[in-house]
């Protein structure tokens, strides 16, 4: 009886692996059934936790590298259109802004409606 099994390495040598396929960042670690998926923050990125990543196989062969740079265009566009979205080029500053305009309009509906209610006083009378 014979059997085709791949040996499976250890996670870390699979990591290691998935690692030394692309400079940059480690950022994030995903194991599952056939291997693991390595995310990678590459120069010039602009996602914090990285746009790019390596897929491995349990054997440690390299199946899959998606790397931003080569990305067309329109992708790096979208990749930083997503960067802006969650406040990362401007840091603490940023997000603070994001967080006082996105209370502007539960404001504006507040006051709004406290006006409403005084000018409905004001008619009843």
């Amino acid at each position: 009886r014979s059997t085709n099994r791949v040996k499976t390495l250890p996670f870390d040598r699979l990591v290691r692996i998935g690692d030394s396929a692309l400079p940059g960042e480690l950022t994030f670690v995903a194991y599952g059934d056939g291997g693991v998926v390595v995310r990678k923050r590459v120069p010039g990125d602009p996602d914090p936790y990285g746009y790019s990543y390596v897929a491995v196989d349990d054997a440690g062969r390299v199946r899959e590298v998606y790397d931003i740079r080569t990305f067309a265009p329109s992708w790096r566009l979208r990749a930083a259109m997503y960067a802006v979205h969650i406040g990362a080029p401007g840091g603490p500053g940023l997000r603070a802004a994001y967080a006082i305009m996105g209370l502007a309009p539960a404001a504006l509906f507040l006051t709004g409606f406290l006006m409403w209610l005084g000018r409905l006083k004001r008619t009843l009378k």
